[in-house]
């Protein structure tokens, strides 16, 4: 009899230790994170939203660097994953809700504001406007709003597609009309990116450059966009609004038409998938090259006396495997899935989601981890953790088609809770290296990239688990 009881209380031990944590456990370790950002490194003086690069954990500091618009737009992120698992989580818990969804909301709108200072105004020749006025988010913060300078290099399209897409959700969970006409916006200028030039067989080249200064065309200047302009399309279905599609003929004339937002968004997403499919996918690996082309100046023509952008040809596609760029093929093809019923979407899930699993994950005893840096000569792994949210939200949005996607997410859970109960340091930052922890010979920075993506992981991984 006390060996039954022992063995049932084994069972029973074993049991709880694999049973994932609750929705409510992870949300709320979701905010903590997000929180320990928001309290220590940024800086809300007189509205200007000032974020810091990183928190010294020696000096329990953060530092003066401020960080760039990508690492900007994680902030958004984080707050509006935040703001789903709430609003998922509101039947079930809503003292959680009440407690923090109005302050969060609040807190993206802050964010949303704070903006301002990447944004700035300038004038392009596109591939079919002439000294076009458009006011984008720069790479580097400006001292003033609207003073960003943003031509040339100095923007690039996937970051505005990034925002685009945070943007888009708290518009949905807001009902904010402002965060929906910003998005727009953005939208048609990512979408003016679109190099809609032909070829001898009068087809288009396809594809969006890096920014409307360079040549070279990128998996993350194509893919994260996909997701944003199926939900577009989803916002518009059934209604009337219109917009102006703008295309080339083969004598050069750059014709314009008024056609349904509905239709064109989702034509549009199916076109920028396609693209990145057919130009950066390895299928035999289910991952994704990083770009083609490289330097290079942009080069332009003129007609009537008005300038314009000319096509770049460009050579074979190579660079390192990320995941984030393999993330966003899989989420493009999940939601794409979902609004058009094609069947070659599901079989693209079935095809690159186990294998980038495959490709991407390794075994540390009973975990399983993503690589924490971008690659083996990176001095910082900043960028890394957010590349893997990025993947994790491709296997989120594949879950209801692929099964094999539940293990791979049950597993980034249990490597998060490890770090979480073993590698979590004052005032409430994780390392880079979910397994191993803080490294000796590096830096004592938590990265706020990283801090805010691991937060988003929780509150993503809250709202599955109470959807599973």
């Amino acid at each position: 009899m006390t060996v039954r009881i022992l063995l049932c209380t084994l069972f029973w031990l074993l049991a709880l230790q694999a049973r994932p944590q609750s929705p409510s456990d992870n949300l709320r370790k979701a905010i903590a994170l997000a929180d320990a950002v928001f309290t220590h490194s940024l800086d809300t003086l007189n509205g200007e939203q000032r974020l810091s690069f990183y928190f010294d954990l020696q000096e329990q500091r953060s530092s003066s660097r401020l960080v760039s618009v990508w690492e900007y737009t994680t902030a958004l992120e984080a707050t509006v994953s935040i703001m789903e698992a709430l609003e998922g989580l509101r039947q079930s818990n809503p003292q959680l809700y009440q407690e923090h969804f109005p302050r969060y909301a609040q807190r993206f709108h802050q964010l949303f504001q704070g903006m301002d200072y990447y944004k700035g105004t300038f004038r392009l020749d596109s591939y079919t406007r002439h000294q076009a006025e458009w006011s984008p988010y720069g790479v580097n913060r400006a001292a003033a709003k609207g003073q960003a300078q943003v031509d040339g290099i100095l923007n690039v399209y996937d970051d505005q597609m990034w925002i685009v897409r945070e943007l888009l959700r708290a518009h949905r969970l807001t009902g904010e009309q402002a965060y929906l006409e910003r998005a727009e916006e953005l939208t048609a200028y990512v979408l003016d990116g679109w190099d809609c030039t032909l070829d001898a067989q009068g087809q288009e080249h396809g594809g969006i450059t890096w920014g409307p200064g360079y040549t070279s065309k990128h998996a993350c200047s194509n893919g994260p966009m996909v997701s944003p302009l199926v939900w577009l399309s989803r916002i518009y279905k059934g209604k009337r609004s219109r917009t102006t599609r703008t295309s080339l003929l083969p004598d050069g004339t750059i014709r314009t038409k008024r056609v349904r937002k509905s239709s064109y968004y989702l034509d549009m997403a199916d076109r920028i998938y396609q693209y990145h499919k057919q130009h950066y996918l390895m299928p035999e690996k289910g991952v994704c090259h990083d770009m083609e082309g490289g330097g290079g100046q942009v080069a332009f023509h003129t007609i009537n006396g008005q300038t314009f952008r000319s096509h770049a040809p460009l050579g074979q596609p190579g660079g390192k495997p990320y995941t984030y760029n393999t993330g966003t093929l899989i989420s493009g093809a999940a939601d794409l899935y979902a609004a058009t019923h094609r069947e070659a979407f599901l079989h693209d899930l079935e095809q690159i989601v186990p294998l980038s699993y495959t490709f991407f994950a390794t075994q540390h005893g009973s975990l399983w981890q993503l690589p924490y840096k971008a690659g083996p000569t990176d001095a910082s792994p900043s960028g890394s953790p957010w590349f893997n949210d990025v993947l994790l939200r491709g296997y989120i949005a594949a879950a209801p088609h692929i099964e094999a996607t539940h293990t791979y997410l049950m597993r980034a859970q249990q490597t998060l809770d490890h770090a979480y109960a073993h590698h979590l340091a004052a005032p409430g930052f994780l390392p880079a290296d979910l397994v191993g922890g803080w490294h000796p010979d590096e830096q004592p920075h938590a990265d706020t990239m990283a801090q805010l993506s691991f937060a988003s992981d929780y509150a993503m991984l809250a709202l599955y688990l109470a959807q599973f």
